[in-house]
């Protein structure tokens, strides 16, 4: 099935993101979410759209304007619109000095269920 919108037959999973009214110091509230059609279990819907896509992504695409942002800096930021992430070395101290980020607060680490 096809219309003017979408392909039913790729859809398998959907992405949604909505903006209220509502503001919270100054910014509007935003929800996301996710999750899947029938075909992919939530960690299909990681393993076959979006990992791929962040991997297959140009670098630079993936920075905010004005470059490289830290994971401490990114999990305040997200804070500020109650997405629940944390940064820090998640007991793999070894890799995280070796990657160099234990200076900067480790990696950014996203918490699909809480």
């Amino acid at each position: 099935m096809v219309n003017a919108v979408v392909s039913f037959s790729d859809h398998t999973v959907s992405l949604v993101a909505l903006v209220s009214n509502q503001r919270r110091n100054g910014w509007f509230m935003v929800g996301l979410g996710f999750n899947s059609i029938g075909r992919y279990e939530q960690s299909g819907i990681l393993r076959e759209r979006m990992i791929p896509w962040v991997l297959g992504a140009e670098p630079e695409s993936l920075l905010i304007e004005g470059g490289l942002q830290f994971a401490a800096e990114l999990a305040e930021l997200q804070g500020k619109y109650n997405i629940a992430t944390w940064d820090g070395h998640y007991y793999a101290l070894e890799v995280v000095e070796q990657l160099g980020l234990l200076d900067k607060g480790g990696m950014l680490r996203i918490g699909f269920v809480h």
